[in-house]
């Protein structure tokens, strides 16, 4: 199942992380003891809090363009502007209804993350899946410090695990 899962994250989609993590999960529950699967669905729950918020940013940043949109219409005033007005009002009220429960999820998914990549980290402080999971976390939530941390541990068990360099890219603004 976790390969399976790992194929499903690395397609960094919404529809296949969520599959990863319910996979997860399935996995997680059926044997407790099998926390890289916990940590791997972390992982899967980071990606989609921060697939959320870089949705909800896009989205505003629409709102943005489409409010200076209506002032500029409103000002030049030429003809038609009435109706071009109540149109961008109408597309700026199915923009905002959408922002909200988006950032919501994305919260819950990220403090999902937070809470399962903490207490496998507990348990399992120098296991590379964990801290490599929790060094993408931290990345996403912008704490360098956190992340080269965790990097430096994760690095010295598993020095030839390719998501390592992740969470820098992250960092550095190259993947979002």
């Amino acid at each position: 199942l976790r390969d399976e899962a790992a194929k499903l994250i690395l397609l960094d989609d919404v529809a296949s992380l969520t599959k990863a993590s319910e996979t997860l999960d399935a996995a997680y529950k059926k044997d407790a003891k099998y926390y890289p699967a916990a940590a791997d669905r972390g992982l899967a729950l980071a990606l989609l809090g921060a697939d959320g918020q870089e949705r909800v940013a896009q989205l505003k940043a629409k709102t943005s363009q489409l409010e200076a949109e209506r002032t500029a219409v409103e000002i030049a005033k030429q003809d038609g502007w009435q109706a071009r007005q109540t149109a961008i009002i109408s597309e700026l009220k199915v923009l905002n209804a959408q922002i909200e429960p988006i950032l919501t999820q994305a919260r819950v998914q990220t403090g999902d993350a937070m809470g399962l990549l903490q207490g496998v980290h507990k348990q399992h402080p120098q296991d590379p899946v964990v801290l490599r999971a929790l060094a993408i976390f931290y990345a996403y939530d912008g704490n360098a410090e956190q992340t080269d941390k965790l990097l430096k541990a994760a690095k010295a068990a598993a020095q030839n695990d390719p998501w390592l360099a992740l969470a820098p890219a992250i960092l550095d603004g190259v993947v979002v």
